[in-house]
């Protein structure tokens, strides 16, 4: 039986930086109608009270989801050095007068949406969802970490004018890639990291179905 994974119970020290590393647990479970294994990762009520500002302060705004593996389970240095096995990247535009949010996700798979919820963006933007069976079938035996990194940069109108024109060509069917640079060039930034851990699968998963 294939399950997913939640992570959840996040613990924040309430007098933490942005730069430190925090700690979230996680928990096993099996979404309703779900079909693949799949581990997804919420942040959208970790953010910093900054990168929540920077969203609905009305300005282009960049975020970028990364994970990573550390080497060893307790091992975090050098932890910037480590490659990214997956990532989300989206701007979001918070118009106060309909109040709703303009979101673009800017990955391989691009998407817009307009949504009147901040949560319905965390869905789009703020959430990694993971559907790799060898890193589950790791961390079902024995548990594991992840490494979360969310920066939130609020852009330059050069850059906002960088991402409309990325997604005009995304209508018109030509891929350019995920656009690095895109992340340069930005006036205000905030970065939250956080260490995810993963305790290994249950061996009865029948209580666990969402």
């Amino acid at each position: 039986m294939k399950a997913a994974l939640l992570v959840c119970a996040l613990a924040w020290a309430s007098a933490a930086r942005a730069d430190d590393l925090l700690s979230a647990t996680a928990q096993w479970t099996i979404p309703k109608g779900q079909a693949d294994a799949t581990i997804v990762v919420p942040l959208g009520d970790a953010l910093t009270q900054k990168q929540r500002s920077m969203i609905e302060g009305g300005f282009t705004t960049v975020s970028q989801l990364s994970l990573k593996l550390p080497i060893a389970r307790d091992d975090e240095r050098n932890d910037a050095d480590l490659p990214v096995f997956h990532s989300v990247r989206c701007s979001v535009k918070f118009d106060a007068w309909e109040e709703t949010f303009d979101v673009a996700r800017l990955d391989e798979s691009p998407l817009t949406a307009t949504v009147k919820a901040f949560a319905d963006y965390g869905q789009i933007c703020l959430n990694a969802q993971l559907q790799n069976p060898n890193l589950l079938a790791r961390m079902a035996l024995s548990g594991g970490v992840i490494l979360a990194y969310l920066v939130v940069k609020q852009t330059s109108q050069e850059e906002a004018g960088k991402i409309k024109d990325w997604l005009v060509q995304q209508q018109s069917g030509v891929m350019q890639g995920l656009f690095s640079h895109m992340l340069g060039d930005l006036s205000l930034s905030q970065t939250l990291r956080v260490r995810i851990t993963v305790p290994p699968r249950p061996k009865d998963l029948k209580d666990l179905k969402g």
